[in-house]
């Protein structure tokens, strides 16, 4: 809201902004030292509305009509342009959505072969493991030249509580 202060003008006439007020009779005292309270917050109200009236009047008359219509030209431009862009977007993603779907489904098959793959190297590498343990122990009996109790050195136990356990294999 613009601040104006407002104008005193005399209560009888015309205006160029407003309408003529009705003719009241003129005392020989001052008009608003009869008036009621009601009154007088009525008349404020009224200048302040005739002062806005005045400042939006300016406003507006500061808009040339060329203005307007070069700003209802470009607000016809913006409008076909989101329209373009809602109509670009809608396209983008309904291919953006199936090019993702099927980058998806590649990387899921990849990550069950690769699975696969890993779970094979583990398999080799604990059937390596029993083979080299095998072969240290070969070694060992060579260098000690006696056999020593394969049981336990069992890979695939372990001493529990001075007993040899077997691991427990995982399904």
């Amino acid at each position: 809201s613009v601040a104006v202060k407002p104008v005193k003008r005399p209560l009888v006439g015309s205006s160029a902004t407003s309408p003529p007020l009705a003719s009241v009779s003129i005392s020989p005292r001052p008009f608003l030292d009869d008036a009621t309270l009601r009154e007088r917050y009525v008349l404020k109200r009224l200048r302040e509305s005739e002062m806005q009236v005045k400042a939006l009047t300016s406003k507006v008359s500061s808009y040339t009509c060329h203005d307007l219509d070069l700003l209802l030209g470009r607000i016809a431009e913006l409008d076909d342009e989101v329209c373009s862009l809602r109509s670009q977007l809608h396209v983008f993603s309904y291919s953006d959505f199936y090019e993702n779907w099927a980058k998806v489904t590649e990387l899921t098959t990849e990550n069950t072969s690769l699975k696969s793959d890993l779970s094979e190297c583990i398999r080799r590498a604990l059937g390596a493991y029993a083979v080299s343990f095998r072969n240290a122990l070969d070694q060992v009996d060579l260098y000690l030249g006696w056999a020593l109790p394969r049981d336990m050195f069992d890979p695939e136990s372990r001493v529990r509580r001075g007993k040899l356990v077997p691991y427990a294999r995982p399904v």
